[in-house]
């Protein structure tokens, strides 16, 4: 009938009948094209008419736990409201299904058959399925995640997308559909009203996309035909599936298929006029290429559309996962044309990371019980302690040269790179000469060094190069000084003008005259320089100092844009450098950092495994990319790449000690061990190795030991706050508690440091002076910004709002540890801090089953610290299962786990007074030291 004569029809036609009356408007509802189903409050579909706007009077009650609010949406199924979950405090969409149904035995079974299956579903890019449930009249309902933002084809009404966002939408899509696939759960009604774009986070330019209505396609029937189905689905279906026939993955991809044709054109690939002509089109007309209709569209994206789109299911894709890496090809080859600059990812100054290679990377140690052991940030926590050199060695650091050729971005950039290469050269000098050690450059610029006396008390080390750059006609020179930082004031020993190193050639003869200066015996090798001497432009090489240079100030706005944009120029120019791969690997990775955005990991995987292809034959690359490797939670390639380098150079310090992170990150402790010490063969008076060997021993459970590698440091750099911090961590977890306190505040008054807030914001906690800790918590939090780099910072913070009393500041905290630490897990699902974090803050926000989901692969997850054992079990008590709890805890008891730090948990005030848990301390608990103040 005409919409305007309907509404009078109906009146007449359901006058006495209100629940057919109800089902008819729903009916008419799943009729349109692109409903809503769960949206936010910018997107609501018009009403059919407005008396029927609440088809159920549902607003206003209370169904079990959820006040009902507004109607978001309505279709063929059912009705969406959004509602409030007032046990769990949080926002949630209901979906009540259609009232038929409800009455029907079979199809209630199949429905809930169904909806256990979909809540089964855990993925950043399905809907999550909280719960399903039943009214008191019998009516059954969907618990779903409330999104804000608009379906997919909301987002398509204004006509085609973005090649960039198409691919963007399209692995996201992909992505949660093999999730499902790999549990044998298929969509079969896969279409843009499926789809949920959220709203971007800040400094996003996507949001994240949420597949709806996982399985319920099956519940009317045993599979979806196009029986009861509208205009708007049969769109989408596969011919398979119109006909009626049995479907399989190959089904869903098609969908995908089609969406991916109307995101890239505008349109859909089959359209007609009416069901039967849609029928016709999808069994007989050929697809129009998209690129006929959109040029802009890759021919490799092309045929990807093309290929789920073959009539034939056998000529499709076999799996979405095999869709889903050629959609990641073309996406990096695409990104990697267009997207050097990647504007925006650092338009404000980060915040330095304060998280260890070993802490935020990969090795996932969790200090949340802890709690005294920083793992602090690679930048920080690496450059704060010394190892002095032995008698007759040589710690040598170069600092940032004078930029005497211009003050534009590029000179400096130029400059710095330059002091970077000088400082490889002097690396390369420690191979002939056992007695030579270099501090990394990356260390010194990130720490801010300037001086010979800066050098001195960071990194005691007991030989400086100081220089200025400076232009001679065409020529670029560096005016090179040695100095002893030692005496007072520091002394030049020598000077001599070098030559700028502009080519690889020219920087092997660089070599020489450097090896002279220094006074190592060095052979220059005539066939090494030719080699070299065609090897790449100089224009091009230059241009890869420049990026070498950007590079060392990534945390300033727009430097790794700069890096990222002039490392793709010399690749340009250069196809097969593979430093410059190497060096673009490197500022994807500070990039990433940054940003959290899965899609630059995966820029910086294709950068990595490039370099390592082209840098068989260059130990210092193959530890970049094995670096990089460990980061992304790829440990057996990252130990491969580590291996050939170490084949390569077997003493090459950097590759024991990223194979000591693998192996311990692996679940081999011995080895990690084992590693470390070789590293600290090879270069024994370097800082860097020491300090990180004990703060591996920490998370080992060997405090004694590690802190003897903390005190040599300490007594070499007395002035050095982070080295402090980690003798202060030590000596508390010796029960020094004292001179702990002592420690952090001696580190406060050299520097003002959020590492020293952070702890001792965790000594009050322990104490139960939850204000103070508040207090000492966000000034460690202010220090490092908003964006939770440090995340045991922002977890401390929350769980003293929690005990403080202020409830709504610790919700929130935790939805931001959440929304940061989500897009990470995509990354690397084994990085254990990041499952640490995820699992807390929804077990703590009363999100069990999120919890849970995270809490099993943590289990999955090798680890040998002690600390990860307390936390399961303190996770398991805050989710209510005291077996699993005293069973983890009895654990960490075994693995000499501290007792005390359980008796100063609020968290387990009710575990300790368990019978269980008293038998365990009176077991492992030493003598005379229970019932202290903190036993609770």
């Amino acid at each position: 009938m005409p919409p305007a004569e309907r509404a009078a029809f109906l009146e007449d036609a359901c006058r006495g009948k209100p629940e057919l009356r109800a089902e008819v408007d729903l009916l008419l509802a799943g009729a349109r094209d692109d409903e809503t189903l769960v949206a936010g409050p910018d997107e609501r579909p018009t009403e059919i008419s407005s008396p029927r706007s609440d088809p159920y009077r549902l607003t206003g009650t209370t169904v079990a736990q959820y006040e009902i609010g507004e109607r978001l949406g309505q279709g063929g199924m059912g009705v969406v409201y959004k509602a409030d979950d007032t046990r769990l405090h949080r926002t949630v969409a209901l979906k009540f299904l259609r009232l038929s149904m409800s009455e029907e035995a079979e199809a209630r079974e199949r429905f809930f058959t169904e909806a256990r299956s979909a809540s089964a579903l855990d993925h950043n890019n399905i809907c999550t399925v909280h719960e399903i449930g039943e009214t008191a009249d019998g009516g059954v309902f969907i618990v779903m995640g409330y999104y804000q933002g608009r379906t997919l084809g909301a987002k398509m009404a204004g006509g085609a997308l973005e090649v960039e966002t198409t691919l963007d939408y399209g692995q996201q899509i992909a992505s949660g559909l093999a999730a499902a696939h790999g549990k044998g759960i298929l969509h079969r009604d896969l279409k843009p009203a499926n789809i949920m774009v959220t709203q971007p986070e800040a400094g996003a330019e996507h949001g994240v996309l949420k597949i709806l209505d996982f399985g319920l396609a099956k519940i009317e029937g045993v599979e979806l035909t196009r029986t009861g189905t509208t205009m708007g689905t049969l769109a989408y279906m596969s011919p398979e599936q119109a006909r009626g026939e049995r479907v399989d993955a190959r089904s869903d991809i098609w969908s995908l298929g089609v969406m991916l044709y109307e995101m890239l054109t505008g349109r859909r690939p089959f359209r007609a006029a009416n069901e039967l002509a849609m029928l016709q089109a999808l069994a007989t007309d050929e697809v129009e290429p998209p690129r006929q209709v959109n040029p802009e569209v890759p021919a490799e994206l092309e045929q990807i559309v093309l290929a789920c789109l073959a009539k034939d299911k056998d000529e499709r894709y076999e799996s979405v996962e095999r869709l889903l890496t050629d959609l990641r090809n073309v996406y990096m080859a695409t990104v990697s044309q267009t997207l050097t600059g990647l504007e925006g990812l650092a338009a404000e100054p980060p915040a330095r990371s304060w998280l260890s290679p070993a802490g935020a990377a990969a090795i996932g140690i969790l200090l949340i019980a802890l709690a005294l052991v920083v793992p602090a940030t690679r930048r920080l926590l690496l450059v704060s302690a010394g190892g002095s050199p032995s008698s007759g060695s040589r710690l040598v650091a170069v600092l940032p040269f004078v930029n005497s050729l211009g003050a534009t971005p590029e000179n400096q950039a130029l400059t710095d790179g330059l002091s970077h290469s000088l400082t490889s050269l002097v690396a390369r000098l420690g191979t002939a000469d056992d007695s030579l050690w270099v501090v990394p450059a990356s260390d010194v610029f990130q720490q801010g060094i300037a001086t010979a006396g800066d050098a001195l008390t960071f990194f005691g080390v007991n030989t400086v190069l100081t220089g200025s750059v400076q232009r001679t006609g065409a020529d670029v020179e560096i005016v090179l000084s040695v100095v002893d930082p030692t005496s007072t004031p520091s002394r030049t020993l020598d000077s001599r003008v070098l030559t700028a190193p502009l080519s690889p050639a020219l920087r092997e003869r660089t070599l020489a005259d450097l090896a002279g200066l220094l006074g190592v015996e060095w052979t220059l090798d005539p066939a090494s320089v030719g080699a070299l001497a065609d090897s790449i432009s100089t224009l091009a090489y230059t241009l890869y100092l420049q990026g070498l240079g950007f590079l060392q100030h990534n945390d300033r706005p727009g430097s790794i844009d700069e890096a990222l944009r002039i490392f793709n120029e010399v690749l340009e120019l250069e196809p097969d450098y593979g430093p410059a791969h190497s060096g673009l690997c490197n500022a994807y990775w500070d990039s990433y950092r940054l940003s959290d955005d899965p899609k630059i990991a995966r820029l910086a995987m294709a950068s990595c495994e490039r370099a390592a292809e082209l840098s068989a034959d260059q130990a210092a690359v193959l530890v970049s990319v094995g670096r990089s490797y460990f980061e992304m939670g790829e440990w057996r390639r990252a130990r491969a790449e580590l291996e050939r380098a170490l084949a390569l150079e077997p003493d090459n310090a950097e590759a024991h000690r990223w194979s000591a992170w693998v192996a311990y990150s692996d679940g081999q402790p011995d080895k990690a061990m084992a590693a470390f010490r070789r590293a600290l063969g090879a270069q024994p008076g370097l800082y860097l190795y020491p300090l990180e060997f004990g703060e591996m021993l920490l998370y080992l459970g060997r405090p004694e030991e590690a802190a003897g590698q903390f005190e040599q440091a300490h007594r070499l750099t007395p002035e050095n706050y982070t080295v402090t911090n980690m003798l202060a961590v030590a000596r508390g977890l010796l029960g020094r508690q004292q001179e702990a306190e002592e420690l952090f505040q001696e580190s406060l008054d050299i520097q003002p440091n959020p590492l020293a807030y952070r702890n001792l914001g965790y000594m009050r906690f322990r104490e139960r002076r939850y204000e103070e800790a508040v207090d000492n918590l966000e000034r460690a939090r202010e220090m490092v910004g908003e964006t939770p780099n440090d995340w045991l910072i922002w977890d401390l913070l929350a769980h003293a709002y929690y005990w403080a009393g202020d409830r709504p500041a610790a919700a929130a905290t935790w939805r931001r540890l959440v929304e940061v630490a989500t897009p990470l897990y995509e990354v690397n699902p084994m990085d254990a801090t990041v499952l640490v974090f995820l699992s807390d803050a929804h077990a703590a926000l009363g999100e069990h089953d999120r919890a849970g989901f995270y809490m099993s692969r943590l289990l999955a997850a090798p680890s040998d610290s002690n600390v990860i054992t307390f936390y399961i079990g303190r996770t398991y008590e805050i989710l209510g299962d005291r077996e699993l709890a005293l069973r983890y805890i009895a654990r960490a008891f075994e693995e000499r786990f501290d007792p005390l730090m359980i008796d100063s948990d609020p968290w387990l005030d009710e575990l300790r007074r368990d019978p269980g848990y008293q038998a365990l301390r009176q077991q492992f608990m030493p003598a005379g030291t229970q019932g202290g103040k903190d036993s609770r």
